[in-house]
């Protein structure tokens, strides 16, 4: 992984970290902010030179923040209307899916899901 100004990090912690520069001089040239105070990683997003450390930097996936059989509504970059459904995972394009016909996680047995271009949380409230 190489760290990068467009992208959302955190770690193990679940922290939030802003990346507030990538070019700074020496090894360590990308400096966050984490819970208020500066840090400073490698290019790769690590805190120290060791590959396993718990303040290493993570980067957040686009549906990271979609729990397994949250609503959503799902769409392709073709189709004018949302389907309404609950989000079954990513799959290995890291496309959103979606269990069939109403199906959730519990009551999906066989597992049968559809690939979308997007999805985002369904607003229970004002659907």
């Amino acid at each position: 992984m190489i760290v990068s100004m467009d992208k959302k990090y955190t770690n193990s912690f679940k922290n939030t970290i802003e990346i507030l520069c990538i070019d700074a001089n020496g090894q360590w040239p990308v400096i966050t902010k984490t819970n208020g105070q500066c840090q400073v990683y490698t290019i790769e997003g690590l805190f120290t030179n060791k590959a396993k450390s718990e303040y290493n930097l993570i980067e957040v996936g686009e549906y990271d923040h979609i729990k397994l059989g949250d609503p959503c509504l799902f769409w392709n970059n073709n189709s004018f209307m949302p389907k309404r459904g609950y989000f079954a995972g990513i799959n290995k394009n890291s496309n959103p899916i979606m269990y069939d016909d109403g199906a959730t996680a519990w009551s999906s047995l066989d597992s049968r899901v559809t690939r979308w271009d997007h999805c985002k949380l369904a607003d229970i409230d004002n659907e």
